[in-house]
């Protein structure tokens, strides 16, 4: 994160918050993600840097599937549900 943060200035964040809270507002999700607990609330920049993390691990430590990321079995990787859950985005 320390050589992210080298590239993207805390405004620059704040802009991509802004852009995307924007978009979501014109590109509201359907009936049937709202039923799966899906809707969309706001960002902001605290959780896209919890994106931005999850994505740059994502890329380090490989799992088999996605899910396994945020499994709660013994000896996988559970911790990234402490900063964002599975179906955020």
């Amino acid at each position: 994160m320390a050589l992210f943060c080298l590239f993207f200035t805390d405004e620059m964040v704040e802009k991509m918050v802004r852009w995307i809270n924007e978009y979501a507002t014109d590109y509201q999700p359907s009936k049937e993600d709202v039923l799966l607990g899906c809707a969309w609330r706001p960002i902001n920049r605290r959780e896209l840097y919890a994106y931005f993390r999850v994505v740059i691990y994502m890329g380090v430590v490989v799992q088999p599937l996605i899910e396994a990321y945020w499994a709660t079995k013994a000896g996988m990787a559970n911790w990234l549900s402490n900063y964002i859950s599975r179906i955020r985005f």
